[in-house]
């Protein structure tokens, strides 16, 4: 859904960006992470919306549903991440997920 949801905004002409790195355990005790980055270069998000664009059935796309970000932030939380966006370096948008790599109880 977000990968989706970035080509669409990136449109034809436009570009999606995919970065994964694995975060290592925390002087802390948390555990390792898998940090996952997508970017595009769409219009990126207005501000007054920011706050919004993870809410079922909000969407400022024609057409849009306003399912497919409220269901990436709902399967982060299950699986005990998180999940952000913010204005990407060429202008678009950058969400941000923050997995554990292990969960309790599962072996790696």
């Amino acid at each position: 859904n977000l990968v989706l949801n970035a080509s669409q905004f990136a449109g034809d002409d436009g570009t999606v960006d995919l970065k994964v790195d694995v975060e290592p355990k925390r002087d802390d005790g948390m555990p390792e992470t898998v940090r996952i980055e997508v970017a595009d270069s769409g219009p990126g998000i207005d501000a007054n919306d920011l706050g919004r664009v993870f809410d079922p059935f909000y969407t400022t796309r024609e057409g849009g549903s306003g399912l497919g970000l409220a269901v990436v932030h709902r399967a982060v939380e299950a699986h005990d991440g998180t999940v952000f966006v913010e204005a990407a370096a060429n202008g678009g948008a950058r969400f941000v997920l923050t997995l554990p790599r292990t969960f309790e109880g599962h072996d790696e």
